[in-house]
């Protein structure tokens, strides 16, 4: 009796012991199961994976190898464009190649090739969030928002009952019941400007398409309000009119409701003029400290050459490793799963994240180097390979990635600080002392390689990152204050209080105030009794100054409330968040506000 031949020949030309893919042209070892290996597209067979394969065959083939029967039949063709396919295996092409789709190749569509599978699958399932997104232009940032991740648990939970709101029922009932929620929690929020007062946020930003926008949001220990928005064509527009509109938002709320302006970026600073401050003493004007952090860091990045060079070298070695998907699952496989981190173009910040994930993998990263895998998909004519492979294995580099973190870490941990939630005014001149300290004892131990950076830190400390009041504010902070770290007649301190009082405490008020500080001052025991002391080092303590960090506004307020009571100790503060990464390095948005301080 003769063997009926397996359909899978269709796909592919018998050379006897070897076989050519009909899709991509591909000449392999093997017989008819590694054939269907091949065009199954699953990973960890053992062959290149077929990147132009038709889903009705990719489907076909993902079933024989998986040993279930399937009927013979091809269906029509989605024409949406199939996702890149990494590339694995020993197969005869160059695995070297950038992943790529095939311009030939059909779509894959996802939802039939799920129902064909008829068994969950999160690689396809991931490809249907893909397309979602790309199809309905949803940013990808959005994949991370606390919202988004809860809905899709909600809708897991559920089961697979649930059927999605029509879209009256979206924009007739639960729409508005949003609304009438958020305008419970604002209208909650401005009452209390009247007993806490709020400090204003100017955020000018550019879309990139249609002009300028300038955003106002009010922030105060209830929680914080989108106000505003106002388009300008130009930074003209935006010089002219920032001021005026300023002045109209603070005459809206109440100019009494108002503690201070915070404003992101030098020619938003610089267009509230003093108009607002000469018609409103009381209230007084700051830069976003996170901002100025992360322009510091920059300068950093652009005139130290020694850190410049440590951090293009690495920021070479992650973009080689995450170009080519062998590479990058070679990579995963010798760090189990760890990945590099790739910095954002305009947030200085992620190239000192960077470096530090280099560290956790630095054996893991030597070793792939040096390994009869890297050499064999390595294409030895490549010259960015060899430097890749250079930098890893050269000890000057490793040296100069260490370095690195030893001498920022201080300043990072000040833009920890700023960046995470609650009030930091109180904290944030004392961080500010101590990066001066280490930078100094840098510059003095090696002037020659550390002057420039300390320049550079001095210039963007007094004037863009601190304001007399945060000298104030640590002078009121009760735990810095007893212990003896700032003193009244501290020449900052001093200035700083000389200023609250001339532009914060009511004439009528003064007396009172001046007793107050003496009784302060002088540590009196009707304040720092033994009970007081105890708490002060576990309350949070309420500053004069109660600048807010909260920018989640109604979704964070209630864990924002309760943390915000503690006292912050620099060296327990977490992590930066991760970048959002969209693929080529931009992954967040230029002139967006981050916080206060």
């Amino acid at each position: 009796m003769v063997r009926r031949k397996d359909p899978f020949w269709d796909y592919a030309e018998d050379l006897k012991g070897r076989f050519i893919c009909r899709y991509c042209n591909k000449n392999y070892p093997g017989g008819i199961a590694r054939v269907k290996s091949h065009l199954s597209r699953q990973p960890g067979r053992d062959i290149a994976i077929c990147a132009c394969v038709p889903e009705d065959v990719q489907a076909l083939a993902l079933h024989a190898v998986r040993g279930k029967e399937f009927p013979y039949k091809k269906r029509k063709t989605a024409k949406l464009a199939i996702y890149s396919a990494s590339i694995e295996g020993n197969g005869a092409e160059s695995s070297f190649s950038p992943s790529t789709s095939c311009p030939d190749s059909a779509g894959l569509h996802q939802t039939s090739l799920l129902q064909v599978c008829g068994k969950k699958d999160k690689e396809l399932v991931d490809r249907m969030v893909a397309q979602a997104f790309i199809m309905n232009n949803i940013s990808i940032g959005v994949v991370q928002s606390p919202s988004f991740i809860a809905m899709v648990k909600a809708i897991s939970e559920f089961g697979i009952d649930y059927k999605l709101p029509n879209y009256t029922t979206l924009c007739t009932k639960l729409v508005q019941d949003a609304r009438r929620d958020v305008d419970e929690y604002v209208s909650t929020v401005k009452q209390s400007w009247s007993l806490t007062g709020c400090s204003l946020m100017l955020d000018v930003w550019d879309d990139m398409q249609d002009g300028f926008f300038t955003n106002v949001v009010a922030y105060s220990p209830k929680g914080s309000v989108f106000l505003k928005s106002f388009k300008r064509l130009g930074i003209s527009e935006i010089e002219v009119y920032s001021g005026d509109i300023l002045l109209s938002v603070i005459d809206d709320i109440g100019p009494e409701n108002v503690v201070q302006v915070v404003v992101n970026g030098a020619y938003d600073y610089d267009c509230v003029d003093n108009s607002t401050t000469e018609r409103y003493p009381h209230i007084y004007r700051t830069r976003c400290v996170s901002h100025a952090i992360q322009l510091l860091l920059e300068d950093i990045y652009k005139e130290v050459e020694w850190i410049h060079s440590i951090f293009d070298e690495a920021k070479l070695v992650v973009d080689f490793m995450y170009t080519y998907t062998t590479v990058s699952k070679l990579l995963r496989g010798f760090t189990g799963e760890k990945e590099l981190k790739r910095p954002c173009k305009t947030k200085f910040s992620s190239y000192f994240d960077m470096v530090q994930s280099f560290l956790d993998v630095e054996v893991n990263l030597q070793l792939m180097v040096a390994s009869r895998d890297w050499r064999d998909i390595i294409d030895n004519e490549n010259t960015t390979a060899e430097k890749v492979a250079e930098i890893i294995q050269s000890a000057t580099f490793w040296n100069g990635v260490k370095e690195v973190i030893f001498v920022l870490d201080p300043l990072i941990e000040v833009l920890h600080l700023v960046d995470g939630r609650g009030s930091t005014a109180g904290y944030l001149y004392e961080a500010m002392e101590k990066v001066t300290v280490e930078f100094e004892q840098n510059r003095n131990s090696d002037p020659m390689k550390y002057s420039k950076l300390v320049k550079l830190f001095e210039l963007k400390r007094d004037g863009h990152i601190l304001h007399k009041i945060h000298a104030a504010a640590a002078f009121l902070n009760p735990s810095f204050m007893y212990d003896g770290k700032f003193k009244y007649e501290q020449t900052d301190v001093k200035d700083g209080m000389n200023y609250v009082v001339e532009r914060m405490v009511h004439p009528s008020e003064m007396d009172d105030f001046a007793a107050e500080l003496l009784l302060y001052n002088g540590k009196s025991q009707r304040l720092f009794n033994t009970l007081s002391v105890l708490m002060m080092k576990k309350a949070h303590p309420k500053d004069l100054i109660y600048t807010r960090l909260n920018t989640k506004m109604m979704v964070d307020y209630t864990d924002f409330e309760i943390q915000d009571t503690y006292a912050v100790t620099i060296a327990k503060l977490g992590k930066l968040p991760d970048d959002i990464d969209i693929g080529d390095g931009e992954f967040c948005k230029e002139g967006s506000i981050d916080n206060v301080a």
